[in-house]
């Protein structure tokens, strides 16, 4: 008798469509709600058997494999077999804080143990966090089925009110939450189980090229080779020696006076005319005298600027 008057009170049944029946439980006086404080009275006199029952044909229903049990905020028990009666129209999904409340699980002695038997999560956070992911991986599988593959663009926003989609996928932005897995590890850094899961769906680990992106590298390419010219075959240019990076021409004195830097011979005369170094046959002919010092070199040279006229006299 209470497994039925609880049936009547959480999900309506017997009354649900029979105005008629209602009205004469409501002159015998039934109570549709029961007086309770706390999280008893969130659950609106359903039982912890119901509860237990229809958790556990969900496992056994929805979702048989192994692993922490996922239950949608908005799925409620279908009127239809092998749900007990006694479940159906039960807004299971909606509960479930309450029933992860320790003062629910306090108040029935016993529940913790069953719970946990059938893969229950008791920590919201953990639970908060296999509801976000569910809901992204619900979508990729949608999205593959539409498109053929997981190439999600990052601007991409599932449409609202979208026959194509589940409902619980609207408005999702996909193409954000697929970028933070990449880059972020998001869901899957401590997961390795979610991150193979990924991996049989086909996932794409890493960002693919745009032709846009594809065409920048090119052009800067070019650029670069426009500056620094190409390298000699076999040999690395600046840019790819140093990781990428251009690098400027490197100029040494010889360059800024306009000689190249690989000139092999050097000026070997001095203002007066003589020869400063001497070349390979006259070392072995002449002995080697020391260069005049500044003095004689500058009386010298004012004397062969008078001879040809450079200045008349000097003071």
């Amino acid at each position: 008798m209470g497994q039925r008057v609880a049936a009547i009170r959480a999900t309506g049944k017997y009354v649900q469509n029979d105005e008629e029946r209602r009205k004469v439980l409501d002159d015998l006086g039934f109570l549709w709600r029961l007086r309770a404080s706390g999280s008893q009275k969130k659950m609106d006199g359903i039982t912890f058997d119901q509860v237990l029952a229809a958790l556990t044909t969900y496992r056994q229903e929805m979702q048989p494999d192994s692993g922490t049990l996922r239950i949608p905020a908005n799925f409620v028990v279908p009127d239809i077999d092998p749900w007990p009666e006694n479940t159906r129209g039960l807004p299971l999904g909606s509960k479930i804080g309450t029933i992860r409340s320790k003062a629910y699980l306090k108040a029935n002695p016993g529940a913790t143990e069953q719970l946990a038997k059938i893969g229950f999560e008791f920590d919201g956070k953990v639970a908060a966090n296999d509801e976000r992911y569910n809901r992204v991986y619900s979508a990729l599988v949608k999205y593959k089925e539409l498109n053929g593959d997981l190439l999600v663009p990052q601007p991409f926003v599932i449409p609202e009110n979208s026959s194509d989609w589940p409902e619980e996928t609207w408005g999702l932005r996909l193409g954000a939450r697929v970028n933070a897995i990449r880059s972020q590890g998001t869901f899957v850094k401590t997961n390795p189980s979610r991150r193979e899961e990924l991996n049989e769906l086909g996932f794409v680990w890493e960002k693919p090229v745009s032709s846009a992106e594809k065409k920048r590298g090119r052009k800067k390419k070019v650029v670069n080779e426009a500056l620094l010219g190409p390298a000699p075959p076999g040999i690395l240019s600046s840019e790819e020696a140093n990781g990428g990076i251009p690098q400027p021409p490197v100029f040494d004195e010889t360059s800024l006076l306009g000689k190249a830097s690989s000139m092999s011979e050097a000026p070997k005369w001095d203002m007066l005319g003589e020869e400063l170094i001497p070349t390979e046959s006259q070392v072995e002919d002449v002995d080697w005298k020391p260069p005049p010092d500044f003095a004689d070199t500058n009386i010298l040279a004012q004397k062969r600027a008078i001879e040809v006229g450079i200045v008349k006299s000097i003071g």
